[in-house]
């Protein structure tokens, strides 16, 4: 049975949370880092994750719903703390921040799987499918500096 309209707008507050999480991570990273080429990359970032916020909240105001100002997760906002109390402890803090920015694109991308994965409409599927590939482009660019910078140290 497809997801009626309310749960459908809770669908896309609840992604819409995920994403913002890692939004605001990804200021606050680019805020702290040392690292003037890490700081473009998260500001980058955030700009990207502001895009499909706001392509999130369109479509929540197109189906009538609201938007809560406070729309970030508990386990976002564990994760950004984490992030930042290891990155203070790290002599390498833009690793650490780029550790768990990756590990917080895996969470979005498992999140988006699982939307895409209900029973809703075909036209919310494409539309949260189309929010997916983007954010993939992310995960994988993160995953691929983090390995950049594992094989970096390695060398």
């Amino acid at each position: 049975m497809t997801m009626s309209k309310s749960e459908q707008i809770e669908l896309l507050q609840h992604l819409l949370s995920v994403c913002e999480d890692g939004r605001i991570f990804y200021e606050q990273a680019a805020r702290k880092t040392d690292e003037s080429n890490l700081e473009k990359v998260f500001t980058d970032m955030a700009r990207q994750r502001q895009t499909v916020s706001s392509k999130l909240v369109a479509k929540i105001r197109e189906f009538g719903g609201k938007i809560d100002e406070e729309t970030r997760t508990a386990k976002g906002k564990w994760n950004m703390l984490y992030g930042e109390i290891l990155a203070a402890l790290s002599p390498n803090s833009g690793k650490q921040f780029v550790n768990r920015l990756e590990e917080s694109e895996d969470r979005v991308l498992e999140e988006f799987s699982n939307a895409v994965g209900q029973t809703i409409p075909a036209d919310l599927k494409d539309f949260i499918y189309g929010l997916h590939r983007i954010l993939q482009d992310s995960h994988d660019y993160m995953k691929s500096l983090k390995d950049h910078m594992e094989e970096k140290k390695a060398a």
